[in-house]
């Protein structure tokens, strides 16, 4: 038996006792809550040619609830829900995915975090979990109320500028065409 182990070891050292890393690579600078935004990460160290399902989580310290992949998923979705990535054993084996920050998170550093998980086995013992990525979000503006008043920034919001021969015709857009 201890021969065979030894066999396989030397016939595929990483396939057997590789542990599997990822590592986020870039976000953008400021993410604004209540959007989706691109993320590049990279995993390494992970069983050639296998798939993997990917989520992301996070939010103020060691919350996971503030950020996931989309609006429809949370941290506790099933592993079956979130994405898949096919890894390539000849190249390098970076990929580019989305996520999405709830919209009630406040102007602030969150930390950022991706899961692999195979997905033939998702228990956490075959995937791994990225080092925390702070990333800077900016939280959304509250709405305000819609006054005719001139101090009112989104005064004219409602209206929508025609420039046609040099004349600005400016068009209520609540005015009902039936």
């Amino acid at each position: 038996m201890l021969i065979l182990l030894l066999l396989l070891f030397l016939l595929f050292p990483c396939q057997i006792f590789a542990t599997p890393s990822v590592l986020i690579n870039s976000v953008p600078d400021v993410i604004t809550a209540g959007t989706t935004f691109p993320i590049s990460f990279t995993v390494n160290e992970a069983s050639s040619s296998a798939s993997y399902y990917y989520k992301f989580f996070g939010g103020v310290g060691n919350d996971v609830y503030k950020i996931t992949n989309n609006s429809d998923l949370s941290y506790s979705s099933s592993w079956s829900n979130f994405p898949q990535i096919i890894l390539n054993p000849i190249s390098e084996n970076i990929f580019s995915g989305y996520a999405f920050i709830k919209s009630d998170v406040e102007t602030g550093t969150l930390n950022l975090k991706i899961r692999i998980a195979l997905t033939t086995d998702t228990s956490t013992k075959l995937g791994a979990t990225s080092p925390a990525f702070s990333i800077e979000v900016v939280a959304v503006p509250p709405p305000t109320s819609n006054s005719n008043s001139n101090s009112n920034q989104y005064s004219n919001a409602n209206k929508c500028t025609h420039l046609n021969s040099n004349k600005n015709t400016h068009f209520n857009s609540n005015i009902n065409p039936h």
